[in-house]
């Protein structure tokens, strides 16, 4: 689940443990917050490299890289559970500099961490399903004539 970035060295992070974004997913570890400090297009549809720093309450500092898609695609279930539109299947991450995503880290040794993606999906996909239901509520006070 963990990558390990050594301190002091400016190379990519080489994973370790899992390799599955299943066993990521539900991986141990303690939840913290990071900040996209800067990102790359990968040039593939949607992916970028995000470089994600994270502050620990003591001042300690670990910067990591994470490869992902700036979008979620929401399941036809979830959309039909949710109320959404039948054509509302992607959702913007909106991975850009300064945005905050949840990280997973080893408290044991904290230049161990990932990007917990599962997080940033369930946080995009609750966004989005509120902002969703807050329009269409505007939708209906304005046919009501409020």
């Amino acid at each position: 689940m963990f990558r390990h970035h050594k301190p002091g060295t400016e190379d990519a992070p080489t994973e370790r443990g899992p390799a599955s974004p299943e066993a990521e997913e539900d991986a141990a570890g303690a939840q913290g917050e990071g900040v996209v400090l800067r990102w790359e297009d990968t040039h593939e549809d949607g992916k970028r490299t995000l470089h994600i720093g994270v502050t620990f309450d003591d001042g300690e500092t670990v910067e990591f890289e994470a490869h992902m898609s700036d979008y979620l695609h929401i399941p036809e279930q979830v959309r039909r559970e949710a109320g959404l539109a039948h054509d509302d299947d992607l959702v913007v991450l909106g991975l850009v500099d300064g945005a905050k995503v949840p990280v997973r880290y080893d408290p044991a040794d904290r230049q161990r961490v990932v990007l917990d993606e599962a997080a940033l999906h369930r946080r995009a996909l609750e966004r989005h399903i509120n902002s969703q239901r807050d329009e269409r509520a505007r939708i209906a006070q304005r046919h009501r004539g409020v």
